[in-house]
């Protein structure tokens, strides 16, 4: 299948798109920086609010793109085990650094994952930045029972989207740093067969399903 969200012009390599995620999170703190934006405050404070009542029932959760550790200590504290997985090499090397006792912290792709008994999967403003969204869903739809995806629409395609001197420089690289695809509300719910909720304040949208 193939995504029906804009995409940018030249996709880099799988070698240059983790140097540049390594590159970019070299740096400690930048997830506290990021979420001092007030949509990005929402988009994690929904999530938590649509957690809550999730997590008593589950036992094991899946984080994809877990960055510095904000959500993956909420979660730790809710549920018996997490799995949180990231590319970028220093993120990894902070998490593990937090000593979560129930946390298992994985530097690898999804696909390298082998456990596919997850009562739930969180996938939170990631899939904007993959080569096959689709198939990474259609992957933890095998994993998990349940997912909660975000991702951040109404964007453009950015033809600096993997330049590090743009990152660290919003109002040169506009929308979209660090992302293949721009999603609207409609190529986002596409993605899904079945859809629990969903909901957008216009900068960023929330599914719960699979």
């Amino acid at each position: 299948m193939t995504c029906n969200a804009m995409q940018i012009e030249k996709i880099p390599s799988t070698r240059a798109m983790r140097e540049f995620y390594d590159a970019v999170s070299q740096e400690p703190g930048y997830q506290e920086r990021m979420y001092r934006i007030a949509h990005q405050q929402w988009r994690l404070g929904r999530i938590k609010e649509l957690l809550t009542p999730m997590l008593p029932l589950c036992q094991k959760v899946l984080e994809v793109g877990c960055a510095d550790g904000m959500l993956t200590q909420w979660l730790a504290e809710r549920v018996p085990h997490v799995t949180a997985i990231d590319r970028a090499a220093p993120c990894i090397e902070r998490c593990l650094a937090l000593g979560l006792p129930n946390v298992e912290f994985v530097n690898r792709p999804l696909r390298m994952i082998k456990e596919t008994e997850f009562d739930l999967a969180v996938i939170s403003e990631v899939l904007e930045h993959l080569r096959d969204p689709e198939a990474e869903l259609e992957r933890l739809g095998k994993m998990a029972k349940v997912i909660l995806a975000t991702v951040p629409v109404s964007e453009t395609p950015n033809k600096d989207a993997f330049s590090v001197e743009a990152y660290h420089n919003p109002k040169k690289a506009g929308d979209g740093t660090g992302h293949i695809w721009a999603f609207r509300l409609d190529t986002f719910k596409a993605l899904f067969t079945e859809i629990r909720h969903f909901e957008s304040n216009g900068i960023s949208a929330i599914v719960i399903g699979r």
